[in-house]
């Protein structure tokens, strides 16, 4: 706007000054701002002289400062860029024990949201600048590339994770990541969503330890809560932590070697006398859920 200004006044100024043509006073205006000194050699009246200095005075200044701020501008987006993707990567690598989020789409945003509520430490792989550096001023650890790439997935912790969710749109690149994923950690467990029946069998050949299908989820919801909504309402409050109100949380826990129920009973154990605690099942190690266990069921390691 300040450049514009400047060549319409100069313009105008030698229009009048030196009743010039508007063609001729346009371009000895264009040659003084763009330095250029080609065809100033023009016969000027006092007045003109004086103008001319002036003109060049405030070309000069202005296109100091425009200089200045762009190059300002693009330093400070470039060393921006810079330390915020050294801070990521330190902050990366001081992770232990986290989860990886593969994709940030509708499915993988939720994802997030439930990790950030439940305080979990994971790190977002998108390929989409925009979208990671939308996620990164949200305070999310964001690496920018390809989840099938493993320089990325290594960059990500891959080798400390605790497991990792592919949710990107395609089931192809979700085959993908589970292929590199596994691998390099082929004891990581990898969770992925799938969009069509027939992806499930390849994604769970391809590796992965439990495929979800969004709209297949959806639609057994929808039904349940027409259905059975008091039942679906009551298990979404507990599983998504609702009911803190009421003290009544949904968990799972694995049983260590160490652990001091280790092999004892449920009776033995005493859990739901000191702890308060209801056993709603137990998983064996081959798979086996049972549900309401009965008293004397054995708590066995894992």
């Amino acid at each position: 706007m300040v450049l514009a200004a400047l060549i319409v006044a100069g313009t105008l100024g030698y229009s009048y000054l030196e009743g010039w043509p508007i063609i001729d006073s346009l371009y000895m205006t264009m040659v003084i701002l763009s330095t250029v000194g080609l065809g100033t050699n023009r016969d000027l009246h006092e007045s003109g002289k004086l103008f001319t200095i002036v003109l060049i005075t405030f070309g000069a200044v202005t296109g100091g400062w425009a200089v200045n701020a762009i190059g300002h501008r693009i330093l400070e987006n470039q060393l921006g860029n810079y330390f915020g993707r050294r801070k990521m990567e330190k902050e990366t690598k001081k992770l232990q024990g986290h989860y990886i989020v593969c994709g940030a789409g509708r499915v993988g945003r939720r994802v997030i949201k439930e990790f950030q509520l439940t305080g979990v430490p994971f790190v977002v792989v998108e390929k989409d600048p925009a979208l990671a550096e939308k996620l990164s001023s949200e305070g999310a650890l964001t690496i920018v590339g390809d989840a099938a790439d493993e320089d990325v997935l290594q960059r990500a912790g891959v080798d400390k994770a605790r497991g990792l969710i592919t949710a990107i749109s395609t089931d192809a690149d979700n085959v993908y990541v589970t292929l590199t994923a596994k691998g390099l950690r082929p004891d990581l467990p990898v969770v992925t969503r799938a969009q069509e029946q027939s992806a499930q069998k390849k994604l769970l050949k391809a590796g992965a330890t439990k495929v979800v299908m969004p709209y297949e989820s959806a639609g057994q919801i929808l039904a349940h809560s027409i259905l059975r909504p008091n039942v679906t309402d009551f298990i979404q409050s507990v599983t998504t932590g609702h009911m803190a109100k009421l003290n009544l949380q949904l968990k799972e826990v694995a049983i260590a070697p160490h652990s001091r129920i280790a092999g004892s009973t449920l009776q033995q154990s005493e859990i739901r006398k000191k702890l308060g605690i209801i056993i709603v099942a137990m998983k064996k190690k081959d798979g086996a859920m049972g549900f309401d266990p009965a008293p004397e069921s054995r708590i066995e390691v894992g």
